[in-house]
């Protein structure tokens, strides 16, 4: 009884990508007794959700923008860091200096806090910022004063050469660049976390965004992690 076979063939089917459905199916189907078609193949495929299926293409041409604009920040932060002066020993604060001076922390290119040595420690900075008002507020002969005032020069001087190689690095640009390609293939993840999954193919297309997006989400690949993977839970819960 060829015919015996069918549904087993038909329960299969839903666990195939199209790839491997096309290979695959040209030896299984005869074995059954059942000839191949096209029109049975695409039969077959158009089971999932054509929008689904639709957006997959655009989340590949979303993830190669994506990787472009990535790895172009990357070369432009390593050409800033290259290019941008040390801090000078005389701009770094000691103990006393916290009681006497105000200052910031020491951050990267992107506003990040660093982080030295074993122990982890951050480190202040002074700043021109903080300086300028200082040499207001402490007089010329005082001893703060003469710090403040030789610092000050020091400072001015270090805060240009890094804006210098900031815009030589073209730093601004490729991370403006890589937002705006993070951003669109959230957009189309989004629309695949929408679309009505089907098949394991759909589903397949689901779990790519989810991890193209927790890549895209440099700041808390928690949170993409749970935005996403949700949605992806229920669906192959609910193919379970």
């Amino acid at each position: 009884m060829p015919n015996a076979h069918v549904p087993a063939v038909g329960r299969a089917m839903s666990a195939l990508n199209r790839r491997g459905f096309l290979r695959g199916a040209a030896a299984a189907l005869p074995a059954s007794g059942l000839a191949l078609t096209p029109v049975l193949a695409q039969a077959a495929l158009s089971a999932e959700n054509p929008e689904l299926l639709a957006l997959a293409p655009e989340l590949d041409a979303a993830e190669r923008a994506f990787a472009a604009a990535d790895a172009r920040k990357r070369e432009a932060r390593a050409a800033y860091e290259a290019l941008a002066p040390d801090v000078p020993d005389e701009l770094v604060f000691s103990r006393d200096d916290h009681r006497l001076f105000c200052g910031e922390r020491e951050v990267d290119v992107e506003g990040r806090c660093l982080y030295r040595g074993r122990e982890g420690m951050s480190r202040t900075i002074a700043t021109v910022r903080n300086l300028e008002i200082e040499v207001q507020d402490y007089g010329p002969r005082s001893k703060a004063g003469r710090t403040a005032r030789r610092r000050l020069k020091i400072a001015r001087q270090f805060e240009a050469a890094k804006a210098k190689a900031f815009e030589a690095s073209g730093f601004e640009q490729a991370d403006r660049d890589r937002i705006k390609a993070a951003g669109a293939l959230e957009r189309v993840a989004a629309r695949i976390g929408d679309a009505e999954v089907r098949t394991f193919t759909g589903l397949g297309i689901k779990a790519r965004a989810m991890i193209a997006v927790s890549k895209a989400d440099e700041i808390n690949r928690i949170r993409a992690a749970f935005l996403w993977g949700v949605p992806l839970a229920e669906a192959v819960s609910a193919m379970a």
